[in-house]
């Protein structure tokens, strides 16, 4: 006895140990970017801004501070910087003035904004667990994804897999993955925090692609980067200017992108770019653009990517694949022989998301592994290596919208399924306890035991708690008590065979062992199957269910074993209450009868599910919620604010109040409304809500769109092709082709709308009057020569985060000369945007 209480003793020690490093010690840290901005009127003071990793605007801070001075002091490579800090100012900013005339205000922002800044997140309560969606809401992110030529393309079925990969990599956040029908990605992860909310922005604006490139060229500012005798300086030629489009300029910028300055001067190969090196300072201006050739290995030829250090900095190691060290070998040799002949520049280019990370140069040719350096980052190494692992995309994803949603349950129903658990709890204890006397209190020990781990193991993997991972638990509860009862039924009929307690205890927990771990087993494979082949909450259903099980054997059999010889020592015989008299059936008898019942309600099962919809209306698609089949989504502004029970009730009234059986408001098919917030952590009323609602007619006419638009891809794939050199008949048969394909996907998509349509024409009569006119978000317009001014309602008052984030969206707009934006009153933002001259 005394050994099982001090291993059971290790291990709540051990798991309270690995609470306190998960919430307390490992909490991580958010990686900064300052950005200098020059003060008006001043040569030697500069303003520092903090962003995230989303680029979102972030308060300085103490440990800003701190790590400002200590760069400024230098160490023993590098000088001292005569430089004074001040802040955080009012605006949540940092001053750097430097102190003396003259001193090296390149060296100076280089040092502050060559490196990322490092902010330890806060810590978290000692038994956190992450809510899930439907408990707590969480982020919302929209993304539009863009061609190679800058155009917005369709989301396929490989791009929500690539997304859906990177996002399962970041953990157990349980975040979903949906496809819209305009095409665009809807992603929502549950809870976080806003550093969660900047790491999965960056995730999802990340194509992963990696590719090796030969250096051909290098144009620009060449001199002042390499020097006189270097290859580079060779290649550059008469192209020394570094504004793109000038006529010293070899690069001119078209759909945000780099390009040669003509037309009638191509590249040596279509494959070849312009590409320039990553800058971590977000407002320097390029000086130098590297042309380079076609790709010769990308992430498809690498078979790891590891972190390790290279002259004492961090650096990736890259292993290819065996056809990838083909290639390399292949590659580095040409690169190197013909750099060597002066008739190439000897170096190559590692792009990551088409900017340069290295230009190295070709020592030696290599083969199957080698090492790039630069300046990385653990964040960017990590995203490198998830990136490799989800797959790279061949669009880029692009963030259109971030906003916090609340809970898709609402507080009523979460608390009606908590408060349902709670009365089980309730029943079961009183039944242990009426008809197991003293050994219902062992086994309420163990329930107690197997919650405490279970919800312990949860938060110290950093899982996410949603409804159906409660259901899993109470679930796991639930097996505990089932093999408690076995224990205990074995137990009584050792004590009916003569045998004393003591004896009827090692008996019973002996002879019950084996049956319980075949049960528990079987249910341990079920919770593996649910876990690696589920997604989102089957996924979090899976987990809790393997730890309930495993945790489950560990209270139910051997920390049960220490509270029955505990609380039945000295006793000669345990009282058990014997309310029901032992069933004597024939069971072996009736086994062909069993066997046939339950073929037959199997079959019967599978039929209703196959062919039920027939029978009372619908299609296949009835027997599948909105998450599997899609459905109509919309949101809806509001005058005023309305709490949860007022829409809930306004919809209810809605739909009896309807004479159509074609209501889209049956509570059948209408899922829980959930609500747009400001901030993190808020709930209550809001005036803005989003509403979803199954539509199996519309469904189906996006499932043909969908297969529509993968036809047109095909298509348009092969007349890309076509158009490189090919058949000229089949050119304008696929021409024909295509044409006729975007005509049927429009008169999808057209019908898709209709059917949304309706949705939205529903609501507005559900909620009439209460619903904000379009357009009444824009208070002001005025137009000024070039200059559009607007002034712009919004739900609440703007933040510097948000405002700094639609001025960045806005200045990637090439047809924009200047944009400015900032905050009227309590609740409205003005935006002063000047066109350029055509």
């Amino acid at each position: 006895m005394l050994r099982r209480l001090i291993i059971i003793g290790l291990v709540f020690a051990t798991t309270l140990g690995l609470l306190f490093l998960q919430n307390k010690i490992l909490v991580g840290e958010q990686e900064l970017q300052a950005e200098l901005r020059p003060i008006d009127g001043s040569t030697t003071a500069s303003t520092v801004v903090f962003k995230d990793l989303a680029g979102n605007f972030i308060p300085a801070s103490a440990h800003e501070v701190a790590q400002i001075k200590q760069r400024l002091a230098g160490d023993r490579k590098k000088k001292e910087i005569a430089a004074t800090v001040e802040g955080p100012t009012p605006q949540d900013t940092l001053i750097v003035t430097a102190t003396k005339a003259g001193e090296d205000q390149i060296g100076l922002r280089q040092r502050l904004v060559g490196s990322p800044f490092r902010r330890p997140n806060p810590t978290r309560p000692l038994f956190h667990v992450t809510r899930g969606i439907d408990l707590q809401g969480g982020v919302e992110f929209v993304c539009q994804l863009f061609n190679a030529e800058n155009k917005r393309v369709d989301a396929g079925d490989e791009e929500m897999r690539v997304l859906r990969s990177r996002l399962d990599a970041r953990g157990l956040t349980e975040p979903t993955v949906t496809r819209m029908s305009n095409g665009d990605i809807q992603v929502v992860i549950p809870g976080g925090s806003r550093a969660d909310a900047a790491r999965t922005r960056k995730v999802l604006e990340t194509t992963g692609r990696l590719e090796f490139r030969e250096v051909i060229a290098v144009y620009g500012d060449v001199f002042g980067k390499v020097g006189g005798n270097h290859p580079y300086a060779r290649t550059t030629g008469q192209w020394t200017g570094t504004k793109p489009g000038d006529p010293d300029c070899a690069v001119r910028v078209v759909n945000n992108r780099y390009v040669f300055r003509s037309p009638t001067e191509p590249f040596r190969n279509r494959g070849d770019i312009i590409a320039i090196e990553k800058s971590r300072d977000p407002t320097a201006v390029p000086e130098v653009f590297y042309h380079l050739g076609p790709p010769k290995l990308t992430g498809t030829d690498v078979s790891q990517a590891t972190q390790e250090l290279f002259q004492g900095q961090n650096a990736i190691g890259i292993q290819f694949t065996s056809s990838g060290t083909g290639r390399n070998e292949a590659f580095t040799n040409d690169v190197h022989r013909r750099g060597n002949a002066q008739q190439g520049t000897g170096h190559i280019a590692i792009l990551f998301d088409g900017r340069i990370e290295s230009d190295p140069h070709i020592e030696s040719p290599s083969s199957s592994n080698c090492v790039v350096h630069g300046v990385f980052t653990k964040d960017e190494i990590e995203s490198l290596q998830n990136a490799l692992k989800g797959g790279s995309l061949a669009v880029t994803p692009v963030v259109i919208s971030e906003r916090v949603v609340g809970a898709t349950l609402g507080v009523e129903t979460v608390n009606r399924a908590i408060e349902t658990m709670l009365w089980s709890f309730a029943a079961i204890v009183a039944f242990l306890a009426l008809y197991y006397r003293r050994l219902g209190l062992v086994a309420m020990g163990c329930m107690v035991v197997l919650a405490a781990l279970t919800y312990s193991a949860l938060s110290v993997f950093g899982a996410t708690l949603t409804l159906p991972g409660i259901a899993g638990l109470v679930l796991s509860v639930a097996m505990s008590i089932d093999t408690n009862v076995l224990i205990y039924e074995r137990i009584r009929e050792e004590q009916r065979a003569g045998k004393e307690a003591r004896d009827a205890i090692e008996a019973g927990y002996n002879r019950a062992f084996l049956v319980i771990i075949d049960s528990h087993l079987t249910t341990m494979l079920t919770g593996v199957i649910l876990y690696y082949v589920g997604s989102g909450p089957v996924k979090g259903f899976g987990l809790t269910l393997m730890l309930g099980v495993a945790i489950s054997l560990f209270s139910n059999v051997y920390a049960s074993r220490l509270f029955t010889d505990f609380i039945c020592r000295g006793q000669k015989r345990i009282g058990m209450a014997n309310l029901i008299p032992e069933p004597r059936l024939p069971y072996i008898g009736m086994r062909k009868i069993t066997y046939a019942l339950s073929i037959i309600t199997g079959l019967a099962g599978i039929g209703w599910f196959a062919f039920g919809h027939h029978a009372v209306g619908g299609s296949f698609q009835r027997n599948f919620d909105i998450e599997f089949t899609g459905g109509n989504l919309v949101q809806v502004n509001f005058a005023t604010p309305l709490e949860r029970a007022q829409v809930e009730s306004a919809l209810e009234a809605a739909h009896k109040a309807a004479a159509s059986a074609d209501s889209m408001l049956d509570p059948a098919s209408l899922s829980e409304p959930q609500a747009y917030f400001s901030a993190f952590g808020q709930g209550g009323a809001s005036r803005q809500w989003v509403f979803r609602a199954r539509d199996e007619a519309g469904s189906l006419i996006e499932e043909k769109r969908q297969v529509l638009s993968a036809e047109q891809g095909v298509l348009e794939r092969e007349l890309h092709q076509l158009r490189d050199g090919g058949d000229a008949v089949r050119k304008r048969e696929v021409e024909r082709l295509v044409e006729a394909k975007i005509k049927e996907v429009g008169d999808q998509q057209r019908l898709v709308a209709t059917r949304t349509d309706k949705f939205k024409r529903q609501l507005a009569q559900a909620f009439a009057g209460s619903i904000a006119a379009e357009g009444d978000e824009i208070t002001a317009a005025s137009w000024n020569e070039r200059t559009l001014s607007l002034t712009l309602a919004t739900l609440d008052a703007p933040n510097e985060a948000a405002l700094d984030s639609a001025a960045s969206a806005l200045r990637k707009r090439e047809t924009l000369e200047s944009v400015t934006v900032a905050s009227v009153g309590d609740a409205a933002v003005k935006v002063d945007v000047t066109y350029r001259h055509a």
